[in-house]
C-alpha cells in the first residue's frame, strides 16, 4: 500500500477536481486507504514484536541448559572421527539446530568448527577421545557466547559504533562481502600496515570479543564470519553503513603528531 499511495493520492485529487467541476460531491477514498495502511503497519509491528519475543525465549532455553545430553562414556571412535551418541529423551530436532545456527551464525550447515550436529549424535573431526571432548566443550562455549551476543545485540552494535577503528574494519569487511588482505584493508582505510594488523588481531582476541566477529583464512586474508555477519546486519539496521576514509587518516595523523611531540619533549 505504501508504494502505491502516491499514485492513489494523485488519482484521487484529479477525481475530486473533475467531480467538483461537474457539480458532484465526491468522497475521497484516500483517508480510508491511509487508515488501512496504519492498521497494517500496526499489525506488522505487533507480529515483529511477538517474533522477537519468541526468539528471546528460544535462545534463553539454551542458556538454561537446553542442550542435548551427550553420552560421553560410550563414544564411537573411528580413524578420523569421535561420535558421541545422544540419549533418547534428551535430543534436539534437526529444525532446532537449524533455527539456532541461523539466528546466531546465519548458517544452514549444522556444524561449528569441527563439530557436526545430528539429532541422535554429535560428530567430532578427531581420532582422540579427550581431544573430542575438549572440542565439544569449546563449541558449547561458542554457542553460549553467541546466544548471549544475540540477546544483547543492540549493545554490541553500540560498542562497534563508538569504536572508530574496530568499527571501520568491520564495516569495510561487511560491505565488500569478500575476504581482504591486511594490505587491501590498509589501502582502503588509509591505515598503516602495522596499525591494520594490530586492529585485525584485536578483533580476533577473545578478551575483546568472546566470539570473534572475523576470521583469518589460510591465505592470510580476513573476512567476517557468520556470527559477525549477523551482528553487522543488525548494525546496518540501527546505524546505517558509512565509511569515511578521511576521518581515520586525520586520526592517525594526529596520533603521529602527538608521538612526535612527546619524543621531542624527551630529547
Amino acid at each position: 500500500i505504501r508504494d502505491e499511495l502516491p499514485k492513489i493520492e494523485e488519482e484521487e485529487k484529479v477525481k475530486m477536481e473533475i467531480y467538483k467541476r461537474m457539480g458532484i460531491k465526491y468522497r475521497s477514498k484516500l483517508q480510508e486507504i491511509k487508515e488501512e495502511e496504519k492498521e497494517i503497519i500496526k499489525q506488522v509491528s505487533q507480529i515483529d514484536k511477538e517474533s522477537k519475543d519468541l526468539i528471546k525465549k528460544f535462545l534463553n532455553l539454551f542458556l538454561k541448559g537446553g542442550y542435548p545430553l551427550l553420552d560421553l562414556e560410550n563414544p564411537e571412535v573411528t580413524e578420523s572421527q569421535v561420535i558421541f551418541p545422544i540419549k533418547e529423551g534428551f535430543r534436539l530436532l534437526r529444525a532446532t539446530y537449524e533455527v539456532l545456527l541461523k539466528i546466531t551464525w546465519n548458517r544452514t550447515e549444522l556444524f561449528i568448527d569441527s563439530v557436526k550436529f545430528e539429532e541422535d549424535r554429535w560428530i567430532v573431526d578427531t581420532d582422540n577421545r579427550i581431544d573430542a571432548m575438549k572440542k565439544v566443550n569449546a563449541v558449547l562455549d561458542i554457542l553460549e557466547n553467541s546466544i548471549c551476543d544475540i540477546l544483547n545485540i543492540d549493545e554490541i552494535c553500540e560498542r562497534i559504533d563508538k569504536s572508530k577503528s574496530w568499527g571501520l574494519a568491520l564495516k569495510l569487511l561487511y560491505t565488500t562481502k569478500k575476504p581482504l588482505t591486511p594490505k587491501e584493508i590498509a589501502e582502503q582505510l588509509n591505515w598503516k600496515p602495522n596499525y591494520t594488523t594490530a586492529i585485525l588481531t584485536d578483533l580476533m582476541k577473545k578478551k575483546n570479543w568472546p566470539v570473534p566477529l572475523i576470521e583469518r583464512l589460510s591465505k592470510g586474508v580476513y573476512q567476517l564470519n557468520g556470527h559477525g555477519y549477523v551482528i553487522m546486519r543488525r548494525y546496518e539496521q540501527l546505524y546505517g553503513i558509512t565509511i569515511k576514509r578521511e576521518e581515520q587518516y586525520e586520526e592517525n595523523s594526529q596520533s603521529v603528531k602527538r608521538k612526535t611531540l612527546l619524543n621531542f619533549m624527551k630529547t
